[in-house]
């Protein structure tokens, strides 16, 4: 039987669209940024809501499997890397973490499986992360499909991790089809965080010339926040305080602690308190 037409959304250029249970994910990758619709009726589409975020280019959209996030690649705005979403509160949308392989390289197509998200990256090739938390997410394997040391659209353009046989299959551009297994750890090592506290991604990240930190301490608790760069080596200590419970934030300029700016690279934040000890790594460019 042919396809029945039904209804239409007049609206501005969506280049990917997700949907799950009635809901429709769309990337506006012209600058738009993300729409969430209600499509249960299709004759009648509603707008639940807009995100956005600066210098957007949202190319793919998917969803944890509670649908509390939204996982946005973005591939030719200010940043071309995954973006996670807490989509919990359609009014008060925000951004939670960014997965980053390199700063230079470009993201292409994203899908979720169970707690796992695995991204066709171009020349990265293919990642596979752990959304367990979906607000820390961690890389745990991954397949180098394009083996030229370049940057660009080329190499890895999409995965399909679905097949009941568990075999990943992933094409590239350049080097063709890749039937990849995976076989996940069953001790993968996560961090004991204790409720209530939580480090989160700076943003932006990478960053010039400042970045916003913000945590959260379940009880009132001295706090040391520190920046180390790659070889361990202290930087500067942004927070050596007594604080009270709840949420706080800093901001680092990416300076030393003699107040220099320091070179581009990979840096280190990490807290600590009587309960609580974690560290994310965090990109200065110049």
């Amino acid at each position: 039987e042919s396809p029945q037409w039904v209804g239409d959304y007049i609206t501005y250029y969506y280049h990917d669209i997700y949907v799950k249970d009635g809901i429709a994910y769309a990337a506006a990758i012209h600058g738009d940024g993300v729409d969430i619709l209600d499509v249960s009726n299709p004759s009648n589409v509603q707008l639940l809501a807009n995100f956005n975020y600066e210098g957007s280019g949202a190319h793919n959209c998917w969803t944890t499997e509670n649908g509390n996030y939204v996982i946005v690649g973005d591939e030719i705005g200010d940043g071309n890397w995954i973006r996670i979403f807490d989509i919990q509160d359609l009014d008060n949308i925000s951004m939670v973490a960014e997965y980053i392989v390199d700063p230079e390289s470009v993201v292409h197509n994203a899908y979720v499986d169970g707690n796992l998200l695995y991204v066709a990256h171009y020349t990265e090739g293919v990642r596979i992360v752990d959304l367990s938390n979906p607000e820390s997410p961690v890389e745990i394997a991954y397949y180098d499909t394009y083996l030229p040391n370049e940057y660009g659209y080329e190499g890895c353009w999409s995965v399909f991790p679905y097949f009941e046989s568990g075999k990943i299959i992933a094409s590239d551009l350049q080097s063709g089809l890749f039937v990849l297994e995976h076989q996940q750890s069953v001790n993968i090592e996560k961090p004991n965080v204790p409720a209530g506290f939580n480090l989160k991604q700076n943003y932006p990240n990478p960053f010039n010339p400042t970045t916003r930190i913000n945590y959260t301490i379940a009880l009132e608790s001295f706090v040391n926040l520190t920046v180390f760069d790659v070889s361990g080596k202290f930087v500067k200590t942004l927070v050596n305080t007594q604080q009270a419970n709840g949420i706080h934030s800093v901001q680092w300029d990416g300076t030393n602690a003699l107040d220099k700016k320091m070179p581009s690279g990979n840096y280190f934040i990490k807290i600590e308190t009587g309960e609580f000890t974690h560290s994310r790594k965090i990109i200065l460019l110049k």
